[in-house]
């Protein structure tokens, strides 16, 4: 891409965003790229809550002196004074000379005055570049702000005929490895993963680098491959999953990857306590009985959802939806 391409600089912004995606509840992940004479002098992420924003932690490469630089930033810098300063100040102070968004920041307490702030102090500023993307970066901080509760991605492979096994109680691996690999992409940019019993006593799973959120009444036997490499587990026995989520929320956990099960999945959709489905279809057929699980059991109304994306990967192909 043309390093003389504001959307070059951006999505270097959005990679150092990334960084950050699951250290920084309740904040969103920031990322922030300063650009002289078509270089990259600094760069910079939110690295958790309560720490320096994006806008500091490259501010601070440069000493804070940004003349005749552009600030590229995923979302609207702050203007208020939280844990940290405002960074339309520093950014101000610092005598920046364009400031390009790619987000105007949904949370009320910004919502435009970053970007008024600048202005009023003869700061060029430019919003909307890349915003697709800015928006995908910050889907879980904008649903925690009119919720307060966290983003909910549930998960499955499924035959074409809707089976997530062949026979019941028994563990069926369905897709193939880029299937796989891509699962643990999407898992990893989560807050924790949450199964049901089922799963964990029929799978076996481990999860290894992910905070496990286990929904069953039985105990856990320490022998399973979730106990293997001391991540966090926190367990629920039966109750509503509405208050779970509160729980978790208040918890500290601004966006969980379900991989549970039937049951699960029909208590989540039920609900409607989802954001996204993922769904992978693998090239199988299986023969209608009782001997084998469904991935749900009701109806869901496909007009309440629209296809985000669509890919294929080797002979499998997954399909996000989102509401």
């Amino acid at each position: 891409m043309n390093k003389n391409n504001k959307e070059y600089y951006m999505n270097l912004a959005i990679e150092e965003a990334k960084k950050g995606l699951t250290t920084t509840f309740p904040n969103p992940a920031v990322g922030c790229v300063i650009v002289k004479n078509n270089t990259v002098v600094a760069r910079g992420y939110h690295h958790k809550a309560g720490q320096a924003h994006a806008e500091i932690e490259a501010l601070k490469q440069i000493n804070f002196d940004a003349t005749d630089c552009d600030v590229f930033v995923t979302l609207e810098p702050c203007n208020h004074h939280g844990k940290t300063p405002p960074c339309s100040e520093a950014l101000i102070k610092a005598n920046a000379k364009k400031v390009i968004i790619a987000v105007q920041d949904p949370n009320p307490q910004v919502d435009g005055s970053g970007i008024k702030k600048l202005k009023d102090n003869n700061i060029d500023v430019e919003v909307g570049v890349l915003e697709n993307k800015g928006k995908e970066l910050l889907k879980y901080f904008t649903h925690q702000i009119k919720s307060e509760m966290p983003f909910i991605t549930l998960k499955a492979a499924i035959s074409l005929n809707g089976y997530i096994n062949k026979n019941k109680g028994q563990r069926t691996i369905l897709t193939g490895s880029k299937a796989y690999q891509n699962t643990l992409l999407l898992r990893k940019q989560h807050d924790a993963v949450l199964v049901g019993g089922n799963t964990i006593f029929t799978d076996n799973p481990s999860f290894k680098g992910m905070t496990k959120i286990v929904l069953t009444n039985k105990e856990l036997p320490k022998t399973l491959n979730i106990f293997k490499n001391n991540d966090k587990i926190i367990q629920y026995s039966q109750q509503p999953i509405k208050e779970i989520l509160k729980d978790l929320y208040n918890k500290g956990f601004g966006s969980i990857f379900v991989e549970g099960g039937n049951s699960i999945f029909n208590q989540f959709i039920q609900e409607n306590l989802f954001n996204e489905l993922i769904l992978y279809f693998a090239p199988l057929m299986f023969a209608k009985s009782k001997n084998k699980t469904s991935f749900y059991n009701g109806n869901i109304d496909i007009n309440n959802l629209k296809i985000k994306e669509i890919k294929q990967l080797d002979n499998d192909v997954m399909v996000r939806y989102i509401k």
